[in-house]
């Protein structure tokens, strides 16, 4: 933990403040989220209903994914590419939007690895918690 001196200001802090109160940022920043909603309800609705959900027919699936009310064997691939593809869009619009950035996959490091991370870890959560059960 960094610890500053009374009256002192951390690093960056007046560049982080000049940033805020510029309207142009703050304009951009809503008008950005808005675009991203848009383009994302078009998506989500267009990933909800163009898949078909799967019967895996499979007591190991059923037991595994068991939550008291839900009792399923299905599989909705929709869902995962919902899923996935959300997080996806998260970052971009954190790289494009908030941080500015002129290439929406990289990093703050100049790479890419954060992006296939981010994808790596969504499908992963999403098998690992109850949205698998969601159809």
């Amino acid at each position: 933990m960094i610890i500053f001196k009374a009256g002192t200001k951390p690093p960056g802090y007046d560049k982080f403040v000049a940033r805020m109160t510029d309207w142009t940022y703050v304009r951009d920043c809503v008008l950005g989220s808005l675009t991203y909603f848009v383009l994302a309800s078009a998506f989500v609705y267009s990933a909800c209903h163009y898949f078909e959900d799967y019967d895996t027919a499979s007591q190991t699936y059923q037991d595994l994914y068991f939550r008291g009310t839900v009792n399923t064997t299905y599989f909705a691939p929709g869902g995962l590419l919902l899923y996935v593809c959300l997080h996806a869009f998260g970052y971009t619009l954190i790289a494009l939007v908030n941080c500015q950035r002129s290439d929406p996959f990289k990093s703050g490091n100049g790479d890419h690895k954060a992006f296939f991370w981010t994808l790596l870890f969504a499908t992963i959560f999403y098998f690992v918690s109850g949205n698998v059960t969601m159809r």
